[in-house]
């Protein structure tokens, strides 16, 4: 008695997010890359702030709330099961702008500093005028200076998402 094995290619659940982090208004796009066939069903699991909706489709075009999300897709199809693969992605509020620049001044060096701006992964730095200086968590450190050397810079808080960035403050 003959025996028939049908082989088939296997279900996967690999899925990408764009943005993995992004702002308040604008959505994440979410894609299942993994292996599929013309049976393949798509199970989403979204986890996160509110009760944020989702489709059982391949692509999914998302708006959420302010909040970190867990996204899990369960991919299966021809008998055939994905593992379940999850992603986080985060939706963030724009940083307040930078307060409170300000700069003391010796003989030869200057110190500008800055209060610490809530949510802020780093500060970016552009220098407007002057020399090298050295940069510690909230300073900017300007030393040897010759007398009546002037020095300018910006300050930019950085937020987890490009959009999110918060208002530099300039001083020179």
């Amino acid at each position: 008695q003959a025996v028939l094995f049908t082989i088939k290619d296997s279900i996967t659940s690999l899925f990408s997010i764009n943005p993995d982090a992004t702002c308040t208004g604008t959505p994440i796009n979410i894609n299942h890359t993994g292996k599929k066939n013309n049976t393949t069903t798509y199970n989403w699991k979204i986890s996160g702030p509110g009760r944020p909706s989702i489709s059982n489709t391949p692509n999914q075009n998302l708006q959420l709330d302010t909040g970190q999300y867990k996204i899990t897709l369960y991919a299966k199809g021809d008998g055939c099961i994905g593992d379940s693969i999850s992603h986080i992605a985060s939706v963030v509020k724009p940083l307040d702008e930078t307060k409170n620049l300000n700069c003391a001044v010796t003989a030869n060096s200057i110190v500008f500093q800055w209060d610490k701006t809530p949510g802020a992964t780093d500060y970016q730095i552009d220098l407007l005028q002057g020399p090298f200086g050295v940069r510690s968590p909230q300073q900017m450190i300007f030393s040897n200076l010759s007398l009546s050397t002037r020095v300018g810079i910006k300050v930019t808080p950085v937020a987890e998402a490009p959009c999110a960035n918060g208002k530099a403050a300039s001083l020179t």
